[in-house]
């Protein structure tokens, strides 16, 4: 069930992907076995075509997520013969494998830092994801005394979904975002979130905002993914296509 992404994180993190895998898969079919072995076969494939094309290391770690994302969509969707099933089985496997070490990196942060959007105003925030993204993704930013705006403008997440015909599977990871955006929101401190724009919905950038709000309550994210997945985006492009 391994696989060789060339760097020890892509490496754990995909055992643990295949292995939430075949969970979710033993519902499904009884081949589980069978499928999560096509779904490594198929991402090593992908991973190894597509990494040739860059020596940047970090934006391989990206290739690797999305390697594996792509790899058990097309399995299942062969598998089962239903699209959303498919959709619905990646977004899963994708979430299931990352959200616990994020969720606690977070938490931590916020247990340290009072005022975030007063820390984020502080750092250069996208110099700090551009060195830990790599040359695949742009980053800008923009900041007022209560807000702090992460703009992308070139995803290598949305790219590589595109390049490889897929780009409705661009949301799987966008709305994965939602893990540490809820922790924002539903945290004491005076800050919560909202995702206005995205490239995978249309956009031509991905932005990202922080608002310092002492009084936040129960305000409803404004997320425009969250309005994308209403409905499978699977099934939307088919609409469109109709």
């Amino acid at each position: 069930m391994y696989v060789r992404f060339g760097n020890p994180v892509s490496n754990v993190w995909s055992y643990f992907f295949l292995r939430n895998c075949r969970r979710l898969l033993e519902p499904l079919t009884s081949n589980a076995g069978a499928v999560v072995a096509r779904i490594r076969n198929e991402a090593q494939q992908v991973f190894d075509a597509k990494a040739s094309t860059t020596p940047d290391p970090k934006t391989h770690l990206i290739y690797a997520y999305c390697s594996l994302v792509l790899a058990a969509f097309r399995q299942v969707r062969a598998e089962t013969g239903e699209v959303a099933c498919a959709y619905d089985f990646a977004k899963q496997a994708f979430q299931n494998s990352l959200e616990r070490p994020l969720s606690l990196m977070i938490k931590l942060w916020l247990w340290f830092v009072r005022d975030p959007v007063g820390k984020l105003n502080r750092v250069a925030l996208a110099d700090f994801f551009q060195r830990n993204q790599g040359e695949s993704m742009t980053y800008a930013e923009e900041k007022t005394a209560d807000s702090v705006d992460l703009v992308v403008h070139r995803c290598a997440f949305n790219q590589f979904f595109v390049d490889h015909g897929e780009p409705a599977l661009t949301p799987v990871v966008c709305v994965f975002d939602r893990v540490w955006m809820n922790i924002f929101d539903r945290s004491s401190r005076p800050v919560r979130t909202e995702r206005t724009s995205t490239l995978s919905t249309g956009g031509d950038h991905c932005r990202f905002r922080f608002i310092r709000d002492e009084e936040k309550g129960t305000v409803k994210p404004a997320d425009v993914v969250l309005v994308q997945l209403e409905k499978t985006p699977y099934s939307i492009q088919k609409e469109k296509s109709d």
